[in-house]
């Protein structure tokens, strides 16, 4: 079922990229694991975060939207941010 799923979630993009354009500044690439979806990638604004996780909720069979975006439009928004590492 994940590439049924991936293909509705393509066609569901591509609509919302036809209706909305503003969401064309995205870029954003999705993960399929069994009924869930990640998005990942960078948004322009902080509302377009949740207008992703929502347009992605709307795909037949998803039980799941797993969002990682990070918001910005140039390259100093997004300062690495180092991971912890664990303790010895």
């Amino acid at each position: 079922y994940d590439a049924r799923i991936a293909k509705a979630a393509q066609a569901t993009v591509t609509r919302a990229l036809q209706q909305t354009p503003a969401l064309g500044q995205s870029s954003v690439w999705l993960t399929m694991q069994r009924r869930f979806v990640f998005v990942h990638g960078c948004v322009a604004r902080k509302a377009d975060v949740a207008r992703w996780e929502q347009l992605l909720k709307t795909v037949p069979e998803v039980e799941y939207v797993g969002v990682d975006l990070a918001v910005g439009k140039r390259a100093a928004d997004f300062k690495r941010v180092p991971y912890p590492l664990m303790p010895r």
